[in-house]
């Protein structure tokens, strides 16, 4: 798990070179990224997926989507409760899948802080 400390640019970066030679890669609960923005960081739209909004059972949706596909990029959904943390990382573990955080994680293994620079998003 990476944590990007609200760097939109920076996670769809990281994402395209994550995703370079992977199957697929998903954006969850990121309503407000767009298609223009994720190819030109690198991602390819072909072999992406969107899941918008989460609902009630985020943390089933998004353990769901990292078994499925080998990098999944997540927005802001909220404390993680325990179990349901444990699962996700033992289902990442697993996998070997990647989940990158644009908001603070608990448990990230990294956490990239970046400065906004003017004219970022």
């Amino acid at each position: 798990m990476v944590s990007v400390g609200g760097d939109m640019p920076l996670l769809l970066a990281l994402a395209a070179e994550a995703s370079a030679g992977a199957v697929g890669w998903a954006a969850v609960g990121l309503p407000n990224v767009g298609a223009l923005a994720a190819q030109e960081a690198g991602l390819d739209l072909a072999s992406g997926m969107r899941v918008d909004d989460l609902g009630r059972q985020w943390a089933r949706v998004l353990t769901t989507v990292a078994e499925a596909v080998p990098v999944t990029l997540v927005g802001a959904v909220g404390p993680v409760p325990d179990r349901g943390a444990r699962r996700l990382v033992a289902v990442l573990r697993r996998s070997g899948s990647v989940l990158l955080s644009v908001g603070s994680w608990q448990g990230a293994e990294v956490l990239c802080v970046s400065s906004s620079r003017p004219g970022r998003a």
